[in-house]
Order: C-alpha cells, then sequence, then structure tokens
C-alpha cells in the first residue's frame, strides 16, 4: 500500500512539472533566427556616477515573414543594476516613433539573461533595414576604486560590462565608444583594435560577432562628477480648489563615491575652495517650476540661508548648498516646499477633475532615486478617483488624511516606485469628481464655530457659577454703588449752588426779596439734608485710604464753595441796600467759584 501511494505522489508531482513546463513554454516568446543585426554602434557614457548606454541598432529581416517586434538582451554583467529602457525608431537621424518596451522570457534562454520585447512602429518585410537606438541606464556600475581616499585625492572608479552588444542575433558588424568623465586613465581593457584619444576610448570595428557573445571590458579612470543617491523621497502635492498646489519634498541624499579616509579638515578644505578636495559636492542644482512660489529650504535644525534662488523663463533654478561639503559615505537630509497655481496643473468640465503633474522633478543632474513615495492629497468629498501613472509603480493605496477643519478626512493617494533616474521625469495624471458646493462647507463650519463661541461666552458672562457667595467681590460691588450715591449727591450740591446764582439774577430784576428770601430757605434745606445723607455715608462705611482723602479733600473745596456763595450773596445785599460799584469784585469771585467748581467735578470723576 505504502508503494502504491508512493508511485501515486510521483505521478501527480510529474503530471505538475510538466503543466508547469507548458505554461512557460506557452508564455515564453520565441526569438526569429531571420533577424540580423547590420550594424550596432554602442555609445557608453560615463561622464556622470550612472552608466548611459545608447545602442543604434540596423536590423535586417532574412526571412520570409514580417515580425512585428525584436528582442533585446541585457547586458550580463549590470542586468541587475538596470533602471531605465527605451526605445525609438530613427531614420535619417530623425526620430519616427517612441517604441513599446516590455519585459519578456524566451524560449532556450541564457543563463541569468533578462530580455526586453521590443515593437517595431509597423511589421519588417523581408529584406528591409530598420534603425532602433535603445537607451539604456545602469546605477551602481561604476565602483571607487580605492573605496577610501584622503580628504584631497583623486577619485578613481572602475567601470565592468560586455564589449561587445549582448543579443540574441547575429552582428555583422559593431563599433563601441567610451566617454569617461576625465582623461586620466588608469588603466582598460587592451582587445584590438583599441584607440584611446583624451577622454575617450574606442573599440573596433568588430565583424562578424556570434549571439551572446561575452568579452569583458573594463576601465579605471577619474571620475570627479558627483556620485549622489536619494535613498529616499517623500514628494507630497496637497490640491485646494481655492487656487494652489502645495509641494514639499522631504530628502535623504548620500555621497554613494569613495569614502573619506581620516578626519576631515576644515581649514585645508576652506584655504582651496576651488582645487582642494575634488570629490566632495559643495551644493547641486534643482530645477523647480516655473510658477512655483513661496520657496523653502530647511532641515531638522531649521531654515538654510545659504541656498539660492534664480528665476528663468523655462523654471526656477535653486541652488541647494547643505550646511557642509559632502564627502563619500557622508549624507543630508533636507526639505525644499513651494506652492503652485491650480490653474496650470487642475482642468476641470463640469463636476469631473484631473491633475497632471510630475511624478518625480528635477532634483539633480544625472539623478538617482532608490525609491519615491508620492502623497496626493485630494480635497474633501471628492469620489471616483482614478490614478494613470506614466510607468508601472510597485505600489499604490488610498487613506484618508485629517486636518483643518475636516469633517469626513480628505483622500490621499500614496504611490510607491524604486530605482528611478532623470528619464523617468514624466506626468501621472488622477482624475475625480468633485461637487463644488463642498467648497462652502469649511466656511459655515468657521461661521458657526464661532457663533457658537459667542453664544458660550454670553452665557458664561451673565450667570454666576460660583457655589459660594464672593464676599470680597460683593464688598467692592456695595463700595462702588455707594460712591456711585456719593458722587450723585455732590452733583446734587453743584445743582443747588447754580439754583441760587439763578435765584440772585432774578431778585436782580424783579426786585422780589420776599419770593428770594423763599427760594434761598429752601435751598439751605436742601443742602443741609444733602450734608447729613454725605456725612451718614461716610460714617457707616469703610472706604480706602486713598478713596478717604479723595473724600477729604472734595469736602474742603465744597466749604471754600459755601464761602464764595455766601460772600457772593453778602455783597449782593450790600449793593441792594447802598448802591455801589462791585463788578470788580463778582468777577474775581464768579472766577473763584468756576475753579473750585471745576476742581470738584476732577475729584468726583476720580470717585
Amino acid at each position: 500500500k505504502t508503494k502504491l501511494q508512493q508511485q501515486v505522489m510521483r505521478l501527480l508531482a510529474t503530471f505538475l512539472c510538466l503543466l508547469v513546463v507548458a505554461k512557460v513554454s506557452l508564455s515564453a516568446d520565441t526569438l526569429d533566427s531571420d533577424i540580423k543585426n547590420v550594424d550596432i554602434d554602442m555609445f557608453i557614457d560615463l561622464t556622470s556616477h550612472l552608466a548611459q548606454i545608447t545602442s543604434t541598432i540596423k536590423l535586417t529581416n532574412e526571412g520570409s515573414r514580417s515580425p512585428d517586434a525584436f528582442h533585446f538582451a541585457l547586458d550580463p554583467y549590470n542586468s541587475a543594476k538596470l533602471s531605465f529602457i527605451g526605445a525609438k525608431e530613427v531614420e535619417d537621424d530623425v526620430d519616427v516613433a517612441v517604441l513599446n518596451v516590455e519585459s519578456t522570457t524566451v524560449e532556450n534562454p541564457q543563463k541569468d539573461v533578462q530580455y526586453y520585447r521590443i515593437q517595431f512602429s509597423k511589421p519588417l518585410k523581408p529584406r528591409n533595414v530598420v534603425t532602433i537606438v535603445v537607451d539604456t541606464v545602469y546605477s551602481d556600475s561604476m565602483q571607487p576604486l580605492p573605496k577610501e581616499i584622503l580628504q584631497d585625492d583623486s577619485q578613481l572608479v572602475k567601470f565592468t560590462a560586455n564589449l561587445y552588444h549582448f543579443s540574441p542575433y547575429h552582428t555583422s558588424a559593431e563599433v563601441v565608444t567610451v566617454k569617461l568623465a576625465s582623461k586620466k586613465i588608469e588603466s582598460y581593457t587592451q582587445i584590438r583594435p583599441v584607440n584611446a584619444n583624451e577622454d575617450r576610448v574606442t573599440y573596433g570595428p568588430f565583424s562578424d560577432i556570434a549571439p551572446y557573445k561575452k568579452q569583458k571590458l573594463s576601465v579605471h579612470f577619474e571620475n570627479h562628477s558627483p556620485f549622489l543617491t536619494t535613498w529616499r523621497l517623500e514628494r507630497w502635492i496637497e490640491v485646494s480648489h481655492w487656487g494652489n498646489i502645495a509641494v514639499e519634498e522631504k530628502m535623504h541624499i548620500q555621497h554613494t563615491g569613495a569614502k573619506l579616509k581620516g578626519s576631515f579638515s576644515r581649514y585645508d578644505f576652506q584655504k582651496n575652495p576651488y582645487g582642494g578636495s575634488p570629490s566632495a559636492i559643495r551644493s547641486f542644482r534643482t530645477l523647480l517650476p516655473s510658477s512655483a512660489r513661496d520657496v523653502y529650504y530647511r532641515d531638522e535644525i531649521g531654515n538654510i540661508s545659504t541656498s539660492h534662488l534664480l528665476e528663468q523663463q523655462e523654471a526656477i533654478e535653486v541652488e541647494i548648498r547643505p550646511r557642509f561639503p559632502l564627502f563619500g559615505g557622508w549624507q543630508t537630509r533636507y526639505t525644499l516646499g513651494y506652492n503652485l497655481p491650480s490653474y496650470e496643473y487642475l482642468y476641470q468640465s463640469g463636476t469631473h477633475y484631473a491633475l497632471k503633474m510630475r511624478l518625480m522633478d528635477h532634483i539633480y543632474d544625472n539623478q538617482f532615486v532608490d525609491e519615491i513615495v508620492l502623497s496626493i492629497v485630494l480635497p474633501e468629498g471628492c469620489q471616483d478617483i482614478k490614478f494613470e501613472p506614466p510607468y508601472p509603480v510597485d505600489s499604490e493605496r488610498t487613506d484618508l488624511h485629517y486636518t483643518y477643519l475636516d469633517t469626513i478626512g480628505r483622500p490621499i493617494l500614496e504611490v510607491t516606485k524604486r530605482n528611478l533616474v532623470e528619464n523617468h521625469i514624466e506626468d501621472f495624471t488622477i482624475s475625480y469628481t468633485f461637487n463644488s458646493i463642498m467648497l462652502l462647507q469649511e466656511p459655515m463650519l468657521l461661521f458657526t464655530a464661532f457663533f457658537l463661541l459667542f453664544v458660550v461666552v454670553i452665557i458664561v458672562v451673565r450667570l454666576d457659577f460660583s457655589i459660594v457667595e464672593d464676599q470680597d467681590a460683593l464688598n467692592k460691588m456695595h463700595l462702588k454703588a455707594v460712591r456711585e450715591g456719593y458722587c450723585s449727591l455732590f452733583e446734587k450740591k453743584l445743582s443747588l449752588s447754580k439754583k441760587i446764582l439763578s435765584a440772585v439774577e432774578k431778585y436782580k430784576t424783579n426786585k422780589d426779596r420776599a419770593s428770594f428770601k423763599s427760594v434761598k430757605n429752601q435751598i439751605d434745606s436742601e443742602r443741609k439734608q444733602i450734608n447729613n445723607k454725605l456725612s451718614q455715608i461716610e460714617k457707616e462705611n469703610k472706604f480706602p485710604t486713598e478713596i478717604t482723602v479723595k473724600m477729604t479733600e472734595l469736602n474742603q473745596k465744597d466749604n471754600l464753595l459755601k464761602q464764595n456763595l455766601e460772600q457772593t450773596l453778602s455783597l449782593f445785599d450790600k449793593s441792594v441796600t447802598k448802591p455801589m460799584n462791585v463788578q470788580s469784585q463778582e468777577d474775581k469771585l464768579s472766577k473763584e467759584r468756576e475753579d473750585l467748581t471745576n476742581q470738584i467735578r476732577m475729584l468726583l470723576s476720580v470717585l
């Protein structure tokens, strides 16, 4: 029974293996043996820290069929370091079409070889020739040698690749040109024919090259171009339908060239700021959109003021100068932000909107970004969100982001992509629907919040929430009311003074002494009553010392005013019984009375 089970398991395993092989066979491409490489011109650009290889391939069809694509194999020495591949069809040095490139598998492939299928713009007819230009960019393909250098040493790097174009097709003729970053060449592969002229090394022409022919190419040379690697770029785009798009980029950048050996000398660095420390990176250039405004550049410490901004017609150039020069192995983190007008990037048709912006912008020349995290924050209330990237991305997820005055949260789309170079600077499109009535949500929330705040303040001010009576507060309120009554009584005394003076003027006119006496007696009676009330207030209440002093001064002024009135009445009686000129004395008493009245009123205002 056990042997029978083992045989059944073996049969099942064999059957599954056959299914896998059949599936791979069905999905794998077949290499067309009728396609031949007539001529290949391979140009290897090593002037930066990226290896940029441009292969100009002339293909011919020697068969009877018309294939619609051909296959491109990567350099086996650098296939794992590929960052970008693109192809186009040219005719008489003029671009005809951009071709579709996709990764694929082939039947009977070479070990550890990556293949790409490149679609022709139209099927290649028999005996026809077409010229295809394939651009590939490899990162981390130049290794520092030596790996550590002193502060003022030159940086040497070594590049390794396959000398011949690694093709699955037979090649009739080929020329390879290597463009270096400097004229200083330590060594290079000596395979004839070869010609080294200044900063160029040319191999070939070679002829009759078999498919998949391998020959190691190695160049050891001086390269002082910035070996900058952006390990992580967090790009934050926040869209507002009030006319603004806020962009913020957080960078983690490292100098990945030869590491600094020993300590750093600021004195030596400043002594020769231009010729010394050739491998150090002092600054680099970032390009922003021409409409960018409110640009800021800062790090964890704060604003960095050593940067410079230059407005140009097509872009805004920002010179990014870190707080310290970057040597091999050194790194920096910073934040760069700016605002953009939404009308240049946001398109509308009714309730449908489309945002078209760059997935990654220019950071520095010949940039390499190991990972980018793009976050797009849309207005609250957006629906039917669709994201169209310019190329496949590694991950894509949606979430909600909450900020000021949000209720249900703003939709946020987070996209992750690894291994990007300058060729990946292309536009994405994100479309969504949005009802414009939602623009009134935040103003209405503000209006409601302030209205409720005012209502609460009114209620709190008008109600007493204290559990125990505040005796001090009650005493202060009582004394305040008493002082107000005290001042009111004094105001009445001043009005009585005016009243008796009016009676004197009336007596001068009608000579009715009896009426005058009656009015005077009534005023004296009222004044006496007021004085009694004032005395009672002063006795029954304990005022602060400063208030008591003012009351004493007030009574003194009142007594002086009373004496002035008595002198005025006495002078009036004398003038009636015995006619005489008393005008000068009356004027003097009147002026004195006016001054006393003003002083009393000032004291009352203080009380």
